[in-house]
């Protein structure tokens, strides 16, 4: 995927020697690269405006408008502040790399250039570019995904709540009869009779089932995000025996 996009990079070249720009143009096209070219700072901020390129070789001596200044004037804008620029120039001091770099370029290439520094250079820069967006890209989908989860869970609460809410009515109003009839005697009913022990079985199974309902409440409202599942050994005859002695 980096790979396609790189050979497939649109590089602007702004220098007003045009024997620099055709040299620079022909051993880049030959590698691939989408050249385009301009010869002064107009022509280059028209060219820019009109399609951001990936990367800018920028010329620092010219007429008008410095490279210097094209570069102060990109990097001040959002649409074309993270494009990066790698400066071509005759001047060799070191205040002037300095400078170069101070505006915003990302890297600076002294002439007469080599054509194998220039094109590793370029090369090394249209890489970082596109794994800068690639990351720019994952970072947005992964935002999205977090709103959407975030979104799916807030709907999710609200059902646990409203089915919570209708499950704990019937079971509360149940216990509050089988609790009301534990506590009658025979003899103030005459005519029910009340078995103690499997009225009882109901109110402990009343119990347990607002228990879980009140739990699966609690859970929901708990993130899910490091909750890890603590798994203990069950003795199943107790337990079984316990279940049959509910039912």
């Amino acid at each position: 995927m980096i790979q396609s996009s790189i050979q497939q990079a649109d590089i602007l070249i702004v220098d007003d020697t045009p024997e620099n720009l055709r040299l620079l143009s022909s051993m880049l096209e030959e590698k691939g690269y989408k050249v385009r070219k301009a010869t002064n700072g107009k022509q280059a901020l028209k060219a820019i405006e009109a399609l951001a390129p990936d990367l800018i070789l920028l010329d620092i001596m010219m007429p008008e408008m410095s490279g210097y200044q094209i570069a102060q004037h990109l990097k001040g804008l959002p649409k074309t502040h993270d494009i990066p620029i790698i400066f071509l120039s005759a001047l060799n001091d070191t205040m002037d790399k300095v400078m170069a770099f101070d505006v915003g370029g990302v890297d600076y290439i002294t002439k007469p250039f080599q054509v194998q520094e220039v094109l590793v250079r370029v090369r090394t820069q249209i890489t970082l570019r596109e794994q800068q967006k690639q990351l720019l890209e994952q970072n947005k989908q992964l935002q999205q995904e977090i709103k959407e989860r975030k979104k799916i869970e807030s709907a999710l609460r609200v059902y646990i709540h409203a089915v919570s809410h209708d499950l704990r009515n019937p079971v509360t109003g149940m216990l509050l009869v089988l609790k009301n009839l534990l506590t009658k005697k025979s003899s103030d009913s005459p005519t029910i009779v009340v078995n103690t022990t499997i009225l009882q079985q109901m109110a402990n199974s009343c119990d347990r089932q607002l228990n879980l309902i009140n739990s699966l409440v609690e859970t929901s409202d708990i993130s899910l995000e490091g909750i890890s599942l603590h798994c203990q050994p069950l003795d199943l005859i107790p337990f079984t025996q316990q279940l049959i002695a509910e039912w």
